[in-house]
């Protein structure tokens, strides 16, 4: 994934991504559920390239790859289900994060 990133190879980056989600579903049953599947099918037919699961126990995140043409397209197609959308973007810096108070 990090040579995809430094290249600029979406599309390897995306082929990446898929390729880890179902390696980690391999690991265990418990790492995916109904739920979690009916969500990324939403997604993918909305126009999602790519996505995985994050976190661990009761939380976590839904990472996905969307091609900005089709942004709105997923998020409009994700707001029927429970849960927040957030946007995030790549920066020249690296990862940068904060914290409301």
């Amino acid at each position: 994934m990090k040579e995809s990133l430094l290249k600029g190879d979406f599309v390897q980056l995306v082929d990446s991504l898929n390729a880890g989600w179902e390696a980690k579903k391999r690991m265990a049953v418990s790492i995916s559920n109904a739920q979690i599947e009916e969500v990324y099918e939403i997604a993918r037919k909305a126009g999602m390239r790519a996505g995985k699961i994050s976190g661990a126990g009761g939380g976590g995140f839904m990472m996905m790859l969307v091609d900005p043409v089709r942004r709105m397209d997923v998020m409009r197609a994700l707001e029927q289900l429970p849960g927040q959308i957030y946007t995030c973007h790549f920066t020249k810096y690296g990862t940068e994060g904060w914290k409301i108070y």
